[in-house]
């Protein structure tokens, strides 16, 4: 076995079958978009909803970001319960390290109606985006 100290790599989504670009949901229902990624030195995960870089910390109760690493796997989960008609967008998660980064986009549809506020997200500052965002 061949173990390379000074090895980079870019980050790599895995368990890519999971991953579907069109998501249809219906209203009051729950959501999950995942990513999970491999990489060296291990990469982040973010997340943006239409282009705008989603914060942790600023979520509704009912919106969290799961964060799993294990066996050199990073995983987020965007978990969206009773979603309405006013979720719909594109979600994409990045995998970033300084040897490269990855993305996926997720277009969410919600169908059917609600009386439901729009939900609020912020940005994050506490994670550092790379430096080139591919849409």
């Amino acid at each position: 076995m061949f173990v390379c100290c000074r090895c980079r790599l870019a980050p790599q989504f895995v368990d890519v079958r999971h991953m579907t670009d069109h998501v249809t949901s219906t209203t009051g229902s729950t959501e999950q978009l995942a990513c999970s990624a491999v990489g060296v030195p291990a990469p982040q995960i973010v997340w943006y909803r239409d282009g705008v870089l989603l914060d942790d910390a600023d979520h509704d109760e009912e919106d969290l970001i799961v964060v799993d690493s294990q066996h050199d796997v990073t995983s987020r989960k965007l978990i969206l319960r009773h979603v309405t008609p006013a979720d719909s967008g594109q979600y994409r998660c990045t995998a970033f390290n300084h040897v490269g980064n990855v993305s996926f986009n997720y277009n969410l549809h919600v169908v059917g109606q609600s009386t439901s506020p729009q939900r609020s997200f912020t940005p994050d500052a506490t994670h550092t985006p790379p430096t080139t965002h591919p849409m």
